[in-house]
């Protein structure tokens, strides 16, 4: 029996993947500074649950990764302060 290698992930979903790639490439080049503390941004937050909201550029924000950490580290402050819903 010829053993096939599973996908790491659907058809669907790499094309969504392949569409965030480019969008998030833009994005950081129009917001290059961070959200939060002016630095370089290298990330994208999503104030909305990734799921539907993968593309949805409006509930993005750049931050840079010591931001991106201290809101994924302290949700509670970061709901406080709009940047998760």
């Amino acid at each position: 029996m010829k053993r096939t290698p599973l996908r790491r992930c659907s058809k669907k979903h790499a094309k969504e993947l392949a569409t965030y790639s480019v969008l998030r490439q833009a994005y950081l080049s129009e917001h290059p500074k961070c959200h939060l503390c002016s630095s370089f941004a290298t990330d994208i937050h999503h104030t909305a649950k990734r799921g539907k909201n993968l593309n949805n550029v409006s509930s993005w924000l750049g931050l840079c990764r010591a931001c991106h950490t201290q809101i994924e580290n302290n949700k509670t402050w970061a709901r406080a302060e709009g940047y998760l819903k």
